[in-house]
């Protein structure tokens, strides 16, 4: 299905008017394309999307939410997202990809691909409580991102204190480009594995910090050379994106 300006199928998806449960029950694949709405997704509509696997949306000007979760009725928790794939492209004003998720309301645990392209507005790309639960991710390309500063937000001020455990054992590929503002994973404490991890491709991201380890440098260096298309660069002082020892190839 295509959303796209101005169409009759727009309004009635904007409608504030309740859906039923089994509304979009058989839409799979959607492409939002020129909307002049401010959210993708709206609340009254997310909790009918439940066997929607993949989401494409491009040149929207207007978009500053695609999930609008805040809204949604609490009653309706636990909502199981099979979304696989989520493409964005070019969105000037996309501040947000999910708008709060109070209580852990919804979950995205079948993301297997995210591809982000030319959101010059957008900070942060997952919310810490949607990050750790993304055990079937494969692929992740963030490119051309000038105010992503991290790609995990950080929700509470308690996680501070202990160290976020991320888990990503299917990924494969993760690609970050031309990205000025990013400066680490997540701003606290963290643990990030992904041992199936075979393309590493960081490039112009020159406030991030990539690579940290207790060997001797040439090491470090030898890794970096056979993993980031750019050498590693340590001028901000974050938490690195990898220790070393924790990256395997195959």
């Amino acid at each position: 299905m295509t959303l796209i300006e101005d169409s009759e199928l727009e309004e009635i998806w904007n409608t504030k008017a309740a859906f039923q449960d089994n509304y979009f029950r058989s839409l799979k694949t959607l492409v939002v394309m020129d909307i002049t709405k401010d959210h993708v997704i709206p609340s009254q509509v997310l909790p009918c999307l439940k066997n929607l696997e993949e989401l494409e949306v491009e040149s929207c000007g207007a978009v500053e939410v695609i999930f609008d979760v805040n809204d949604i009725d609490t009653k309706k928790k636990g909502i199981v997202s099979r979304l696989k794939k989520l493409t964005l492209t070019m969105l000037p004003n996309l501040s947000r990809v999910w708008k709060k998720n109070p209580q852990g309301i919804v979950s995205f645990p079948n993301l297997q691909e995210v591809s982000v392209f030319d959101c010059g507005q957008l900070a942060r790309l997952f919310p810490s409580s949607l990050a750790i639960n993304l055990h079937k991710l494969q692929r992740l390309e963030i490119q051309w991102c000038d105010k992503l500063v991290e790609i995990v937000e950080k929700e509470d001020a308690s996680e501070l204190g202990t160290a976020e455990i991320f888990k990503f054992p299917r990924l494969f590929l993760l690609l970050l480009y031309n990205l000025s503002r990013l400066t680490c994973f997540y701003p606290g404490k963290y643990h990030l594995e992904c041992n199936m991890l075979e393309v590493l491709d960081v490039s112009y991201c020159p406030m991030l910090k990539q690579f940290t380890s207790k060997f001797h440098d040439s090491y470090n260096e030898a890794v970096a050379e056979s993993q980031v298309s750019v050498p590693i660069t340590t001028p901000w002082r974050q938490q690195p994106l990898f220790w070393v020892e924790e990256v395997t190839t195959h």
